[in-house]
């Protein structure tokens, strides 16, 4: 597979990849804007990796998250947590600590960062590791992280992260190198959009390359919007809307379309990420005071909004869920957000969900929630 436009990007992962299999350690931080391709990137690098017979470990950081200590870290180094037994006894206490298989003080970030090394190390070969959407990793993780990617040295390990223009990240501060990714240049950019939409007016292929301005994702949802009369601004008035917004438009018109029960269900998701299609449907089954049928998620999956892997449910872009949860009024979030921490187990999440869930007088809250049921009743019998 290659990536139109991204030769130079690629290579520089291919020779960390080379660096990793002969024992050289490396790091590096992807920056750039919403839909320029970091995630294409790192899945890039995973697929060749792999191919390279590489250990790969990844993770895809969710807002939902990024005030739990440890839990992007615990999420990452899961697959290799059977290892841990030969670590030093201090390092494995700390990770046990951190992960909840074990009570007591929380450990310092250089214990965590050194059991953190030690258990890549431990994987029993080369290990890329790949952290996605790195600006909503909770900062304990990010501490632990950084601090075993100064370290790497003669470790067959290369790590990799991708950060979003315009969010804080303590990656920024990390001085660890950086790839930068730009737009695509007009070559790549026109490539891009005559493999996507083969058979786009001249005229709306000259607009989309215009507002796109070589953002990839922008090349590839706006043909669909324009089809759609879904970004009128790109008629005249595109400067007063900045691109992300047109894009996250365009994704909640998308959603607009569904049924009711799906859009729903798409909302539940959005707002936990990490909620398992067990927990979606039942937050979703409070919230419609209804049964969920088991089909109910598929037209999403059919429009390409969402895919389910691993009993979860995974958009295909993180701006689709902001596009959605944007789209909905405070009432509705809250009640979301109440829904989910009634059918959530984990204390931790369910304590966030508690403080997003809105008014802090309980009858208010009630009122506001038996409101929405019944306006979700009508959404959905239409």
């Amino acid at each position: 597979m290659s990536l139109t436009g991204r030769d130079l990007e690629l290579n520089a992962i291919d020779a960390l990849i080379a660096g990793g299999r002969a024992g050289r350690g490396s790091a590096l931080v992807i920056r750039g804007e919403a839909g320029i391709g970091k995630s294409a990137i790192l899945a890039e690098a995973e697929t060749r990796a792999t191919d390279l017979d590489m250990r790969v470990v990844s993770t895809k950081c969710v807002p939902a998250e990024a005030n739990l200590p440890f839990a992007g870290l615990q999420r990452l180094m899961q697959p290799l947590l059977e290892s841990r037994h030969g670590l030093p006894e201090p390092q494995r206490g700390a990770l046990a600590v951190a992960f909840g298989m074990a009570s007591g003080p929380t450990p310092n970030t250089f214990l965590l960062g050194l059991a953190t090394l030690s258990l890549l190390a431990e994987a029993g070969g080369p290990v890329l590791v790949a952290v996605d959407d790195a600006q909503w990793l909770d900062h304990a993780s990010c501490d632990a992280l950084i601090f075993a990617a100064h370290r790497l040295g003669a470790d067959p390990i290369v790590m990799l992260a991708a950060v979003r223009d315009g969010l804080e990240s303590k990656f920024d501060e990390s001085r660890l190198p950086l790839l930068r990714l730009e737009r695509l240049d007009p070559r790549s950019a026109k490539e891009l959009l005559a493999s996507g939409a083969p058979n786009l007016d001249a005229d709306v292929a000259t607009r989309v390359l215009d507002e796109a301005a070589g953002n990839p994702l922008a090349l590839i949802e706006l043909p669909l919007a324009i089809r759609d009369g879904v970004t009128r601004d790109l008629d005249g008035n595109a400067d007063l809307v900045p691109l992300t917004k047109r894009l996250e438009r365009a994704f909640a018109a998308q959603a607009a379309d569904l049924p009711g029960m799906t859009r729903l269900i798409l909302l539940v998701a959005a707002t936990d990420q990490r909620a398992t299609l067990p927990e979606v449907t039942a937050a979703t089954a409070r919230l419609a005071s209804a049964t969920v049928a088991e089909d109910a998620l598929a037209p999403a999956i059919a429009a390409r909004l969402v895919n389910l892997e691993g009993g979860l449910v995974r958009f295909r872009h993180p701006l689709v869920p902001s596009a959605i949860y944007q789209a909905t009024s405070v009432f509705e979030r809250q009640a979301t957000h109440a829904a989910l921490a009634e059918v959530l187990t984990d204390p931790d999440r369910r304590a966030w969900h508690l403080s997003d869930r809105g008014p802090g007088i309980p009858a208010a809250r009630n009122v506001l929630q038996q409101i929405l049921v019944k306006r979700r009743r009508c959404l959905i019998a239409l």
